[in-house]
């Protein structure tokens, strides 16, 4: 019977060169593609322990430090092509503390992790468009400020990455909307200054005869 290789890993444990491999526990969409073919680094029972490095089919690699088989330190994940994926402190087989990532999209975030999961920290899309504050699956959720390359810029409460709650709106013309926001624009008591001097304040609404012009929001972010 031939030696098999094993490894823990988010704390399941996988053998080396089967058909279905699980991962380390990395934030959705940057996940390695591809089996484990080579695992490499110092065992114990079988288990890595200390510097450790794990090699996908797709060329992928994940190395980093390892503790009875599960990811627990410093770790990174390069692409096929040797671009940084993901980096950042493990704990537990998940990431927990500070850490980079970029998804398939090009969207990177760097900021604070707790248990595998976005906190608080720097979105930056693919169109450069960039958010600072909470966050949720590479989405601002919670308080937050985004910033938009066309001038515009957005400070307040987000919901799934749209505007929600209380904020302020300056658009690059100077037109600042502020008040009570849901689905990116003022839905409720709020206030518009326009550029002219004029300004408005009252009750908005979303409907399209009566509320304000919407702010389109960039799509696939």
């Amino acid at each position: 019977m031939r030696l098999i290789t094993l490894i823990r890993m988010a704390g399941l444990l996988v053998t080396a060169g089967s058909a279905h491999q699980p991962h380390p526990k990395i934030p959705t969409n940057v996940k390695p593609r591809g089996t484990v073919v080579a695992l490499e680094g110092p065992k114990t029972d079988g288990l890595l322990n200390g510097f450790g490095v794990v090699r996908y089919s797709s060329r992928e690699i994940f190395q980093g430090h390892f503790l009875n088989g599960v990811p627990d330190g410093f770790c990174k994940l390069n692409s096929n092509e040797g671009k940084l994926k993901m980096q950042g402190n493990y704990k537990y087989g998940a990431l927990h503390g500070n850490g980079f990532i970029k998804n398939d999209l090009g969207t990177t975030y760097e900021g604070r992790f707790k248990k595998g999961k976005m906190t608080h920290g720097q979105i930056v899309f693919k169109q450069n468009k960039t958010y600072t504050g909470r966050c949720k699956k590479f989405k601002p959720h919670g308080k937050g400020h985004m910033v938009d390359p066309n001038g515009d810029n957005y400070n307040g409460w987000f919901k799934d990455g749209r505007f929600n709650g209380q904020g302020t709106l300056t658009f690059g013309n100077g037109t600042v909307k502020s008040g009570e926001f849901k689905l990116d624009d003022l839905n409720g008591f709020g206030k518009i200054q326009y550029i002219n001097g004029r300004n408005y304040i009252g009750e908005l609404s979303l409907t399209p005869n009566f509320g304000p012009v919407k702010w389109q929001r960039e799509k696939n972010v």
